[in-house]
């Protein structure tokens, strides 16, 4: 997420610059990369603290996506960190390896 430093700073430069669109486009697309770049991080995280519980608990992507009533392929992205997981798809993952909900967050900041 960005800093208080960094939201400061293109605050300012918007103040100033007014309503130039080609600087609102360019700076759009840079934050917009950069919230990517954050996004595509927890997902990696989460996908290492999933497979690492899952392992724990011995059990299969596809026994793990039967008891959560999703597709292997799901689990497979999720540990691959290609997919974001909805909040209630990690509760129900959470439940189902009979762990804190935390355990597949920690380390994400």
């Amino acid at each position: 997420m960005p800093n208080l430093h960094n939201k400061i700073l293109l605050t300012s430069i918007k103040l100033l610059l007014g309503n130039s669109l080609i600087l609102k486009t360019y700076l759009s697309s840079k934050y917009n990369f950069y919230m990517k770049a954050i996004k595509d991080e927890r997902n990696k995280i989460f996908a290492r603290n999933l497979k690492a519980e899952r392992y724990r608990s011995n059990l299969t992507q596809l026994e793990l996506a039967e008891w959560v009533n999703v597709s292997e392929s799901t689990i497979s992205l999720l540990e691959r960190g290609l997919q974001t997981p909805s909040v209630f798809l990690v509760f129900d993952i959470a439940k189902t390896l009979k762990i804190d909900i935390n355990e597949l967050l920690k380390n994400i900041n």
